[in-house]
């Protein structure tokens, strides 16, 4: 993608969105690929309008904290850049241009990196039977906090004998947008809160 093409769809100058494309490629928020046009705007979103307020307010955060370790998750920069008691992922539903982005750009950053060198998970997954998973079996992947389904999308392209067997958790307002993936169970839940699906995977 070119710095020309990206400045198109908002009319922006053409130094801005070169700054911005060598943010992401440097913090290896994006691989670098000459495609990356669809989730551009996301990115942007998510880098400048929800991590850059926190990180321009981290010096003064941490003078005005005596340079002490974070103790609560409701006590941090992110409060002070937002102005808010919520934690970031209270706050952050109720957001949506904000919580979309930080969707988007988790998706963007899809890497089947992850499973890669996983002997454990690869025998695991490889003994599983290919016929369809009985209604009592417990399962085999919980991916909390998984956003828009892409890990859960990728062990199943890897290993297509898990079919029925993995679940994809993150809050309502997320699932609210997710098109059903086949083979995949989605179910709303708060990582804070306790497990749904204790006793089940």
């Amino acid at each position: 993608m070119s710095v020309r093409t990206s400045s198109k769809p908002t009319e922006q100058p053409t130094s801005l969105p070169t700054r911005w494309q060598t943010l992401v490629l440097i913090t290896r928020m994006v691989p670098y690929t000459p495609i990356i046009l669809q989730p551009a705007t996301h990115i942007k979103i998510h880098s400048f309008d929800l991590c850059g307020p926190a990180i321009q307010a981290f010096p003064s955060f941490l003078a005005e904290t005596n340079y002490q370790d974070l103790a609560s998750n409701n006590k941090t920069p992110f409060q002070k850049a937002f102005n808010t008691e919520l934690t970031c992922f209270q706050w952050l539903p109720q957001q949506p241009e904000l919580f979309r982005s930080m969707q988007h750009v988790m998706s963007t950053l899809q890497s089947s990196d992850w499973i890669t060198g996983l002997d454990i998970l690869e025998q695991e997954a490889r003994a599983v039977p290919s016929c369809p998973p009985q209604p009592s079996e417990r399962s085999f992947f919980v991916d909390v906090g998984g956003g828009y389904g892409h890990q859960c999308t990728q062990l199943l392209k890897q290993h297509p004998n898990l079919h029925g067997r993995l679940v994809l958790q993150d809050l309502p307002q997320a699932l609210d947008h997710l098109p059903p993936i086949d083979g995949v169970k989605a179910m709303a839940q708060d990582f804070f809160e306790k497990q749904a699906n204790e006793g089940m995977s």
